[in-house]
């Protein structure tokens, strides 16, 4: 009224309109945080995102992440099933938590049943779990958004090698990689890994998602006429090994370190050895063209009802497909 030029008495109150409320409520403004953190595993923010519309090529239908607030560094770990998301936790606190020489103090997640699970355990070991209200999902924002950002860029490279999509988990692990060695504004254009583990990145070892390579395969040769390598294609890094895995046409990975690569052809765009093996392909691309925006973009991964029945809720480190990779190699 005041901005319109009109007079207000001084002596006027005005009182809460329970007609207006019921009629015109809505969503209240977010300030920004204040909050800062000073060192490594103050906060972990985390989400699990899925189920997926197509299986990994593990079997996977979901990935949980687990962001470090003080640095934004990014971990994820495919999971078969919900029930697996507080072995998953545990994995990861026992493994940050020794490499860092620090403790977990606090977890920011929803409010969803896989998190409630984390209860006991979360009480047992004395940290604090901050869960957001119902509906309320910019409260665990930072988690959220690395849900858009990993498969945007996931879905992206997918489409640019032409690949089925049942690879989107070796290419989400693949992002993750990336963004963790990426400059960020937020942190004044220094990298997550340096932020974390005052370590700058290398580059050199970066190579094209879904391009043609050739390892090294004198190894496994059976005879003295067997060629030395065969066309395959590169799907990423590897979590227990400083190499590439490198996906053959007869569907074998193998991990080299000894591998020449061909980053301007991608074999499931032009090969048939490679097309023939699998389904759900991305359609073949002019490279310089934009992405597709492929089935698991149309589907929102939250509202899709998958038929695998719950297993134990128990599953060994080994089970877990991370990107843990990231950790640097000394």
């Amino acid at each position: 009224m005041s901005k319109c030029n009109l007079v207000v008495p001084n002596n006027k109150t005005f009182s809460v309109c329970k007609a207006c409320c019921y009629g015109k409520i809505h969503r209240l403004s977010f300030s920004s945080s204040t909050t800062t953190f000073t060192a490594p595993l103050q906060m972990i923010y985390s989400d699990l995102w899925g189920p997926s519309p197509i299986p990994s090529s593990n079997g996977s239908m979901y990935y949980m992440n687990f962001i470090d607030a003080y640095s934004k560094y990014t971990w994820i770990y495919l999971l078969q099933h919900k029930s697996q998301a507080l072995t998953c936790f545990i994995h990861f606190k026992n493994m940050i938590e020794n490499q860092l020489d620090h403790k977990i103090k606090c977890i920011q997640t929803d409010g969803g049943k896989e998190y409630i699970a984390f209860t006991k355990f979360l009480q047992e070991h004395g940290i604090l779990h901050h869960i957001s209200c119902p509906y309320i999902h910019e409260q665990n924002g930072n988690a959220e958004r690395k849900h858009t950002h990993i498969t945007k860029m996931g879905l992206s490279i997918l489409a640019h090698a032409s690949m089925p999509l049942k690879y989107w988990g070796e290419a989400f692990n693949t992002v993750v990689h990336i963004i963790n060695r990426l400059p960020t504004p937020t942190l004044a254009f220094s990298t997550l890994i340096e932020k974390l583990f005052s370590k700058s990145p290398s580059y050199n070892d970066l190579k094209v998602f879904g391009s043609t390579c050739y390892p090294f395969l004198r190894p496994y040769n059976k005879n003295k006429f067997d060629f030395k390598t065969s066309e395959c294609v590169f799907l990423g890094y590897n979590s227990s090994y400083k190499g590439y895995m490198c996906l053959s046409s007869t569907g074998r990975i193998y991990i080299s370190r000894h591998v020449i690569f061909n980053e301007f052809v991608f074999p499931f765009a032009s090969n048939l050895d490679f097309v023939k093996s699998s389904t759900l392909i991305a359609p073949s691309l002019s490279h310089d063209s934009l992405p597709y925006i492929s089935l698991i973009a149309e589907n929102n991964p939250a509202h899709i009802v998958t038929q695998n029945p719950e297993p134990p809720t128990s599953i060994s480190s080994n089970d877990l497909t991370t990107n843990e990779q990231n950790l640097p190699h000394t």
